[in-house]
C-alpha cells in the first residue's frame, strides 16, 4: 500500500537529485566570462537552500572563485561572503539548539 509518507519521500529524493544535478550544471558551466554572475547567483541560493545542499555548495563557490577570480579583491570577498553564510548557519543552528534545550530541560 502507497502511503503518503512513502509519496512524499520519492518527490523528496527526486526534488533532492533535480536540485543536486542544477547546482552540478550550475557549477559546471563557470568559466572568466560569467563567474561574477554565476558566483553571485549561487551564494543567494547557499542562503534559501536545504542544509544538504549548503556545505557542496560552499565548496564549489571557493573552488570556483579559486579558479576564475577576475582579481584578488574579488576573489578574498567572495570567500568571506560563504563564510559569512556559514556562521549565520551556525549560528542559527546553535539558537536553535538553546531554545530547543530551554523549552526541553528547564520547564
Amino acid at each position: 500500500m502507497i502511503t503518503i509518507h512513502f509519496v512524499s519521500n520519492i518527490y523528496s529524493f527526486f526534488t533532492n537529485l533535480y536540485f543536486r544535478r542544477a547546482m552540478e550544471l550550475s557549477f559546471a558551466l563557470i568559466n572568466e566570462n560569467n563567474v561574477r554572475g554565476m558566483i553571485k547567483e549561487l551564494l543567494e541560493f547557499i542562503v534559501s537552500c536545504d542544509d544538504d545542499f549548503k556545505a557542496d555548495a560552499a565548496s564549489n563557490i571557493v573552488l570556483a572563485a579559486d579558479k576564475y577570480a577576475p582579481n584578488k579583491r574579488w576573489h578574498v570577498d567572495t570567500v568571506l561572503k560563504v563564510l559569512h553564510n556559514f556562521l549565520l548557519v551556525i549560528l542559527h543552528v546553535h539558537t536553535l539548539s538553546m531554545e530547543s534545550y530551554i523549552t526541553n530541560y528547564c520547564h
